[in-house]
């Protein structure tokens, strides 16, 4: 038996059976990492009965002895290792049940944690979740698994909420944007720099209150902005004889059509999210779709749609904000900014003469006035971060918006004209109805399969309106609808 040190910290020593014993030099003593004499013993010790735990997440390779008792009993096993062993271990896992992730030592643990988390999300949020970890790493880097713990809780905590949100809305995402795809060749529009005249300036207008402002300057000199506004804000500008140079929807839902109601003839040009409701982009004579998070998109991003992602803004005027500052800086224009400071002066939420203001003045009474119901707005969520500015109250969150500036792909606009549509949606389509021909598998491996993902929350919404207890019923239900809606849908004929 023999002694060698690896580096002023970690240390190896080899035990009987020919097996290497990591271990971390504290200066005072060595702090083995796993069992010196019978680590295998250890880690059946460990594992024990896993109980209904179907993916576990370890804490300390170890030279891999728990992770594969674990690779026994468990659908996934996912492997944190901290960083500072990087030179210790020759090799490292790959393949099989087994996934393998470095870890620092310090207080970014959440922030990784968040993104090692986002992974496996599906199967985290289907499946059920085992800790562990070994005694000797536990001494070794005290307060460490606990740290990861939390961290994985705290995804898991934010990724059900956002789940809760896919489950209500993401069968409309999803029907929406196969019922689009057919339109987008025909729809699509150009960007051209002489769009914007050598006098103009970039004028941002979204729907809350301050966009009065911008009104203001649009009535007295409205040849002097390049327009881009809220499609909230349409009909308010539509009455009064102004017409935007871009509008942008971020909504999917049927009431994003109230936007052009009592509006005439509609000219302008449209930015939108894909999920767009179908019968407002059947409406529109030019749009630009821009892609969300949903996993139907990313099936179609991987079978050949260059897709011009739609960041997760809170709403439609940061959207406007950020393509408002990226084209300001292409084009080499002022911008300037009014209606999305999420700001409430005189106790008012939108522009006069908007669908969601006449709503809220419609059903105001004596019971609700309508001071009450926005100063409820206003309460929302942490008051601590709001802050008084010139134009009314605005979230300290929203101030760093301005900052956002990033190359915008203009040039994308051609690419996505000349791209063969039918050809993507084709190829996805056989794709799909391939993978819904096979069998779910254990929920626990559910995150290596992504048309799983994009069906997951049409699974969810059946449960709650059919009453189903069984996530697995729900997905072969949800499998049968969606191959039965494939089969009949135009758009899918292969």
């Amino acid at each position: 038996m023999k002694e060698s040190r690896r580096s002023s910290r970690i240390v190896s020593w080899t035990n009987n059976k020919g097996q290497q014993i990591p271990g971390i030099d504290l200066g005072d003593r060595t702090q083995w990492l796993i069992s010196k004499h019978n680590p295998e013993r250890e880690a059946q010790r460990l594992v024990g009965d896993a109980g209904s735990a179907t993916i576990g997440l370890v804490f300390g390779w170890g030279n891999g002895f728990l992770a594969k008792e674990l690779e026994k009993v468990l659908d996934t096993v996912i492997v944190l290792e901290p960083s500072c062993m990087k030179h210790f271990w020759e090799t490292i896992p790959s393949g099989g049940k087994i996934s393998f992730h470095w870890i620092g030592e310090t207080a970014t643990i959440p922030e990784e944690m968040l993104l090692i988390c986002s992974r496996y999300s599906l199967s985290l949020l289907s499946a059920s979740l085992g800790f562990w970890t070994l005694p000797g790493y536990n001494s070794a880097f005290p307060g460490l698994f606990a740290s990861i713990r939390q961290g994985c809780t705290d995804f898991l905590s934010y990724a059900s909420q956002d789940l809760g949100l896919q489950a209500k809305l993401g069968e409309t995402w999803f029907e929406n944007t196969l019922q689009n795809m057919v339109l987008w060749k025909e729809k699509i529009w150009l960007f051209e720099d002489r769009e914007i005249q050598p006098n103009q300036s970039i004028l941002c207008l979204g729907a809350g209150p301050s966009g009065s402002k911008g009104i203001d300057l649009l009535l007295k000199e409205r040849p002097m902005y390049y327009l881009l506004a809220a499609d909230t804000l349409y009909p308010a500008l539509w009455n009064l004889g102004i017409e935007p140079d871009i509008v942008f929807s971020l909504d999917a839902q049927w009431y994003s059509l109230l936007h052009i109601m009592g509006t005439g003839s509609i000219q302008q040009k449209w930015m939108v999210d894909a999920a767009i409701h179908p019968g407002l982009l059947r409406l529109l004579p030019r749009a630009n779709p821009r892609f969300s998070d949903h996993p139907l998109n990313a099936l179609f991003h991987f079978h050949g749609l260059p897709v011009m992602s739609l960041p997760s803004y809170r709403n439609v005027g940061e959207w406007i904000l950020h393509y408002g500052t990226t084209l300001s800086d292409y084009a080499q224009k002022r911008i300037i900014t009014f209606g999305i400071d999420n700001s409430y002066p005189n106790y008012r939420s939108y522009v006069p003469g908007t669908y969601l203001d006449t709503w809220t003045n419609t059903y105001s009474s004596r019971y609700l006035p309508r001071e009450s119901w926005e100063l409820s707005i206003l309460s929302r969520g942490d008051t601590s971060k709001l802050m008084l500015t010139p134009t009314g109250y605005t979230h300290k969150d929203f101030s760093a918006t301005a900052q956002i500036s990033q190359p915008y792909p203009f040039n994308g606009f051609k690419s996505m004209k000349n791209l063969d549509w039918q050809g993507v949606v084709s190829k996805t389509a056989r794709y799909m109805k391939e993978q819904l021909n096979e069998s779910c598998g254990p929920s626990g491996t559910w995150h290596t399969k992504p048309w799983i993902a994009a069906l997951y929350p049409q699974a969810l919404g059946l449960m709650k309106r059919e009453k189903i207890t069984s996530i697995e019923k729900s997905m072969e239900l949800t499998r049968k609808k969606t191959l039965e809606k494939m089969n009949v849908s135009p758009i899918f004929e292969l």
